[in-house]
């Protein structure tokens, strides 16, 4: 294959602009969004993310489903955002507080997995917050509190999305329907816009399934859309990653890493013929 002669200019501007993108901690890590209904496996899934994995818990009670890993000690969970009290809310920021620390701290890149848990109830403490604000704490929201959570909400996940370890928010399902088709759809049970906007900062959304057979509930992810569930994969593309896979975040991404060294491996073949 014949390599085309580029000028000095173009060959360190290209050299830059490939630092750049090796340096950035997204090119490397795993950043997924799994939506599921309640009894879904989404937060038992966690003990199977690279470890040390780190979960901040908004889901009261939601980790007792990892209490195993916690005590082998691969698994280490924050549970004290899941209780909040409407009349005096502190959960959101007593995490943003905590979250920041520990990002000052440099703690996020020692870890394997920071995983939060779950997008549907962060937006709960987010709205207890607003209310709190405009002085009717515990009260019913009203048109002008949904744009500050939605703000609140979008800056925790752009903020999280960008951290130097694998990244995962899990979320519950709620049903929608479009405005063109009137086709009902499964999708984030999350505020207005947001409903498309927070897939967006994620590469990988998976949709976790539960099944019930004869031989017992399966479990599974779904990698792909299917129409009436939101679902993709970057990283499983060309057929990596099969429809429906095993609920296992480190098996994909060796499965992922296998098939990119073949690419690799062909690629170099070919260029030395």
């Amino acid at each position: 294959m014949n390599k085309k002669i580029l000028s000095p200019e173009t060959q360190k501007e290209l050299e830059m602009l490939s630092s750049i993108y090796n340096k950035d901690v997204r090119s490397s890590s795993f950043r997924a969004i799994i939506l599921g209904e309640s009894g879904t496996g989404k937060t038992y899934m966690l003990r199977t993310c690279p470890p040390p994995v780190h979960v901040d818990s908004f889901d009261p009670g939601g980790t007792q489903s990892l209490d195993d890993a916690i005590a082998r000690g691969t698994v280490f969970a924050d549970t004290r955002f899941e209780v909040d009290n409407p009349k005096m809310p502190s959960a959101f920021d007593l995490f943003d507080r905590e979250f920041h620390r520990r990002k000052a701290a440099g703690y996020f890149a020692e870890i394997g997995t920071y995983c939060l848990d779950s997008l549907t109830t962060l937006a709960k403490a987010a709205l207890l917050k607003i209310l709190k604000l405009k002085g009717r704490p515990g009260g019913v929201p009203q048109q002008d509190d949904w744009l500050p959570q939605m703000t609140l909400i979008e800056n925790v996940i752009q903020e999280i999305s960008s951290l130097p370890c694998h990244v995962i928010v899990t979320g519950h399902l709620d049903i929608k329907e479009d405005a063109v088709t009137k086709q009902l759809l499964m999708r984030p049970m999350i505020t207005g816009k947001l409903t498309t906007r927070i897939p967006l900062l994620f590469s990988e959304i998976y949709v976790a399934e539960a099944k019930d057979t004869s031989k017992g509930i399966y479990y599974s992810l779904l990698t792909q859309s299917t129409g009436r569930y939101l679902a993709r994969t970057r990283l499983g593309k060309g057929g990596i990653f099969q429809i429906r896979e095993e609920p296992n975040i480190t098996n994909l991404l060796e499965k992922a890493k296998k098939a990119l060294e073949t690419t690799n491996s062909n690629e170099k073949e070919t260029t030395d013929e």
